[in-house]
């Protein structure tokens, strides 16, 4: 018998290039993740993935100001890159109102307003250091703005409805969609 949850909240995503930037950290992170659990040991079948969905940020304020995205870093957990906006960035407080609970099995979403890459447990330090060398030696002009700090002036809220399917076995399957977009242009 396979158990589904589900879980939906409004999330900020940023346009296509932005976005594949995003997806590319991802991929390095899957990458690190590799070579972590054949140096370290196996992953556990069932094990919680790494890469929950498409990149987005779980958070609903309406922001009219350019967005600061930071550079990944692990809280909690999650690999997370954190987001402020023109006012938040002038007194340093990017935390999010409350974070939201989230599926049985993970911890709640990060108390930090950002885009979550994944989730790793007590290894996202460890995995996140392993993905950042791994980019530097890689020399890869494609990847010439991964994880470094970027300012946005377009993005989109949406719905997200994510669902996790969880099979007698262990094994898990995470499915999401997003909804209809509504595009904000940051105030200059």
């Amino acid at each position: 018998m396979t158990e589904n949850q589900e879980f939906s909240l409004t999330g900020i995503f940023l346009h296509d290039t932005q976005t594949a930037d995003l997806c590319r950290e991802q991929a390095l992170l899957e990458r690190a993740r590799t070579g972590y659990a054949s140096a370290g040991g196996t992953t556990a079948p069932g094990g919680t993935p790494l890469r929950m969905a498409h990149p987005f940020c779980p958070d609903a304020r309406a922001v009219d100001s350019r967005l600061f995205v930071q550079a990944p870093r692990a809280i909690g957990g999650w690999i997370v890159r954190p987001v402020l906006s023109e006012g938040t960035k002038l007194d340093g407080n990017g935390d999010a109102p409350s974070p939201p609970a989230f599926f049985r099995g993970y911890p709640p979403l990060p108390a930090v307003s950002g885009f979550l890459l994944g989730y790793w447990g007590t290894e996202a330090p460890t995995l996140l250091a392993r993905a950042v060398e791994a980019w530097g030696e890689a020399n890869d002009p494609r990847d010439a703005g991964l994880f470094r700090d970027f300012s946005v002036r377009v993005w989109y809220h949406a719905e997200i409805r994510l669902t996790l399917s969880v099979a007698e076995s262990g094994f898990r399957s995470l499915s999401w969609r997003i909804g209809k977009p509504t595009w904000i242009k940051a105030a200059r």
